[in-house]
């Protein structure tokens, strides 16, 4: 027998009209990497929880962080931008300033192998990067800004040269130069005195260390893990069936009444009509 219509075809609400229904909201931010602002009891900042304990790395890779003396570079521009597609003019610049650095450089890299790689860099099409960024011996981290990255570094306390291509990356790149924690620069006017200097600056600066050990610090200090007060309210609303005493009356506002542009509507004219 068939199923009636009503169980094959359920209809969906539209968003409009679900956005108005939601009891709590799970934000990925938390500070200090968050700008200040106001916030309601359903909004529960949880940023960070995708990090677990380091687990152990692959042999290949724990031998060369283990044994670099002077320490390693990591270098990843996370999945959405590819270090193999970049133009044959910055791949030079990277391959020659890494050459000449006496740390060793762990590179995502997404073909098997770079022309003309000097021996100090190991590449990987894929990398476990909180795990990689949580060893002791890692001591800057490129990256492109994102924001799992970024709060991966943090929660580590590796200090960071930022290089961000689009979104949000430029905004968590802003936050980490604020925090005194990273330098950023312009991917298109890279040039290797530039990356040198920057990476040298991050290097042998201790104040980028000692200011991102503090953001660290202040990052993971919670009552609870992120990860549990995420269950936490999680539970707490499906617990009170929807918690309905948690949703905002302004869910329920017109645009126009949101934005107070009735109020300044009336005002402007009163205004108007006593000048």
């Amino acid at each position: 027998m068939v199923p009636c219509k009503t169980e094959l075809m359920v209809r969906i609400p539209k968003i409009s009209k679900m956005e108005k229904n939601i009891s709590a909201l799970l934000l990925n931010s938390y500070t200090p990497l968050t700008t200040i602002r106001p916030t309601i009891a359903g909004m529960v900042p949880v940023g960070g929880m995708h990090i677990y304990p380091p687990s152990p790395l692959p042999d290949d890779i724990r031998k060369f962080l283990d044994e670099a003396k002077d320490g390693v570079i990591y270098f990843s521009l996370g999945s959405n931008v590819q270090s193999k597609d970049m133009p044959a003019d910055k791949m030079k610049i990277f391959l020659q300033v890494f050459g000449e650095m006496k740390q060793r450089v762990l590179w995502k890299f997404e073909n098997e192998s770079i022309l003309n790689k000097p021996n100090n860099i190991m590449i990987k099409s894929w990398l476990p990067q909180s795990d990689i960024l949580a060893h002791e011996n890692i001591k800057v981290f490129i990256t492109h800004g994102g924001l799992l990255g970024t709060q991966e570094g943090v929660h580590h306390a590796v200090p960071m040269l930022g290089m961000p291509i689009y979104c949000d990356q430029h905004l968590n790149m802003k936050k980490a130069v604020l925090g005194g924690y990273a330098i950023n620069l312009h991917f298109q006017s890279i040039t290797e005195e530039v990356l040198k200097n920057s990476l040298e600056e991050l290097l042998y600066n201790p104040i980028y260390r000692n200011n991102i050990e503090k953001i660290s610090q202040i990052f993971k200090d919670r009552p609870i893990s992120a990860r549990d007060m995420a269950m936490y309210w999680i539970e707490y609303v499906i617990r009170y069936r929807g918690a309905n005493h948690l949703r905002s009356a302004g869910r329920d506002l017109k645009w126009f009444e949101f934005y107070l542009l009735d109020v300044i509507t009336v005002c402007t004219h009163e205004y108007i009509s006593n000048t």
